[in-house]
């Protein structure tokens, strides 16, 4: 059976994030949820990303399409890594990333470890540019990059942080599908560039993960995590 391109499909990526990102936005409107305005933002950027990733919103040209997709990359990672700015770096807690306030101490570790992956990319193909020659090798590359800093942030870091229970409670599970979607695109490449078509039917999984049901298990994980730490 021949798969390439099955993740690309209408009905296996685009609807479902389309679907699971307006009915996210109508939550957070209607429920108004402790982390409304977190949901409202990105789910509002996420609808943003899947339809110029569909091109269903055309832009001007492919230099276009790829300056845009590529900044909606970094707007999806910006999701996880904000969460470990307030918590991890900048020392605040559930009531400043529920008011979305952003002062410094926040904004720059964000910056910095949404463009650090990046940053490590270029490295590498500066140093070995025919370990990059594809750009299936620089996604890659970029997936590996992204899962061990993660690994990283989860298993060295949090521990070195005096972090209240509830709170390293709501790191360790947001990650939990970071990691998943991460580590299965890993896999995915892995197995396309070895020439094994079945990848392509394994990104289905990650690309569902990453657009429909991230920003929903954000939510889950926050209230569940901070519901348990008021009783």
């Amino acid at each position: 059976m021949n798969f390439i391109g099955i993740d690309q499909l209408f009905w296996f990526k685009t609807a479902p994030a389309i679907l699971s990102n307006l009915a996210l936005v109508l939550f957070a409107i209607l429920k108004r949820p402790p982390l409304f305005r977190y949901l409202l933002v990105f789910a509002l950027t996420t609808l943003a990303d899947i339809l110029v990733a569909s091109k269903i919103l055309a832009m001007p040209n492919d230099s276009a399409q790829v300056a845009v997709e590529y900044l909606f990359v970094l707007i999806g990672d910006l999701r996880f890594i904000l969460l470990l700015a307030y918590f991890l770096y900048a020392g605040l807690g559930a009531a400043e990333l529920q008011r979305l306030s952003l002062p410094g101490s926040v904004i720059k570790p964000a910056f910095v470890f949404t463009l650090f992956p990046t940053i490590l990319v270029g490295a590498v193909g500066f140093a070995k540019p025919p370990l990059l020659s594809e750009a299936r090798h620089k996604f890659l590359a970029y997936e590996l990059i992204f899962f061990c800093l993660t690994a990283l942030w989860i298993y060295v870091v949090l521990p070195q942080k005096s972090l209240p229970a509830a709170s390293a409670r709501f790191i360790k599970s947001a990650a939990i599908p970071v990691f998943l979607y991460y580590g299965l695109w890993s896999l995915a490449d892995i197995l396309i560039l070895r020439g094994v078509e079945a990848g392509y039917a394994i990104r289905i999984v990650p690309n569902f993960l990453y657009y429909s049901v991230f920003l929903w298990y954000v939510h889950l994980a926050h209230d569940s995590s901070f519901a348990a730490a008021e009783h």
